[in-house]
């Protein structure tokens, strides 16, 4: 990725859901980004550069070995970075956080899931670069996806999370069909030991997060409820929040089940729905694909997800549906050297 010192960010967020929505959409209003998976990361990407080569921080405030609030202050020891902003991110709204990471010496606190449009102007704000970017807004007026009628996902908000974005849009809905049966298991599992420890919480704040994201908003109630009844109770899971707990098992496991079905549709199925045109491709642009795609994994760039997913026709007329599918995991779980051996056998 190309940077840019005067709106280079730094993006602290260890769940890659988030991470990839959140770099998908700074990339796309011209931001530079680099990320960490939690405080520590932060601070030693700081450590490795000059004090003024982070013009920005986006601090979640849940990670594990360095929270964000504890990154926040050692930051603000430091008298070389007093002058970076440094925004909270947190799907937590009440008013105690908020006031505590301005007491902790944040600038400002964006609630997630955050409309595209509003991260974009509050950073702009932060930066003092005025108005938001031309090339975000444009992207936003011009896709215009097409997408199945889900019975327990709603697209229109799940596109608006991802600004209207559609390739990263079906990025994350696989990504959540792929990951959340971990989380299913851990709430069966909460349920039948009747312990609702850290790592639980985790759980439940961070999927209340990502569904709200893609638009399966009854999950998001249904953990909103979990955390309110939670927070009545120590570790153990009570009468009320095992209730809760079983409707999310149920409701969580029906989004998954519809998700798998739609991408178990062979890729062809699914991309005139999508509006995809494979009739355009000619044998120059075909050469070009393969070569930008090759550099991508090369270079282990996560940017070679989101091309995969643009560029599908040519993907689907080289590949047979196994090979295809072969490579869509591969890429998924960032396994680069397998899908450049896929490639490269064509």
């Amino acid at each position: 990725m190309s940077i840019d010192k005067q709106n280079h960010i730094l993006l602290a967020e260890d769940n890659e859901f988030n991470q990839e929505l959140i770099v998908d959409l700074l990339s796309d209003a011209g931001f530079s980004v680099s990320t960490a998976n939690n405080g520590q990361e932060v601070l030693d990407l700081l450590a490795q550069n000059a004090s003024d080569f982070f013009h920005l921080i986006l601090m979640d405030l849940e990670m594990p070995v360095m929270d964000g609030h504890q990154a926040t202050l050692k930051i603000r020891e430091d008298s070389r970075y007093q002058s970076i902003p440094i925004l909270a991110l947190t799907a937590d709204e009440e008013a105690e956080t908020k006031n505590r990471c301005l007491a902790e010496g944040m600038q400002d606190y964006l609630i997630k899931p955050f409309d595209p449009d509003e991260l974009n102007k509050t950073i702009y704000h932060w930066l003092n670069q005025g108005q938001q970017s031309q090339h975000a807004t444009s992207k936003t007026e011009t896709e215009n996806a097409v997408l199945p009628g889900f019975k327990y996902i709603n697209t229109a908000a799940g596109l608006h999370s991802t600004a209207h974005n559609q390739t990263l849009y079906l990025q994350l809905l696989r990504r959540f069909a792929n990951t959340q049966n971990t989380s299913l298991e851990a709430i069966k599992h909460a349920l039948t030991s009747g312990i609702a420890d850290e790592n639980f919480r985790r759980l439940i704040h961070t999927l209340k997060g990502v569904s709200a994201t893609i638009g399966a908003s009854a999950i998001a109630a249904l953990c909103i409820q979990i955390e309110m009844s939670q927070a009545k109770h120590d570790d153990e899971i009570h009468t009320e929040s095992a209730q809760f707990l079983l409707q999310l098992s149920e409701e969580l496991n029906k989004c998954i089940q519809e998700l798998d079905v739609f991408f178990q549709q062979s890729p062809a199925d699914r991309i005139e729905p999508l509006s995809i045109e494979r009739d355009k491709l000619q044998s120059n642009e075909t050469d070009e694909i393969k070569c930008s795609f090759l550099e991508l994994l090369h270079d282990s760039n996560p940017e070679a997800l989101n091309y995969f997913e643009k560029h599908q026709p040519y993907f689907v007329t080289i590949f047979n549906n196994d090979d295809h599918q072969t490579l869509q995991k591969a890429i998924e779980n960032y396994d680069f050297d397998q899908a450049i051996e896929l490639i490269n056998k064509i």
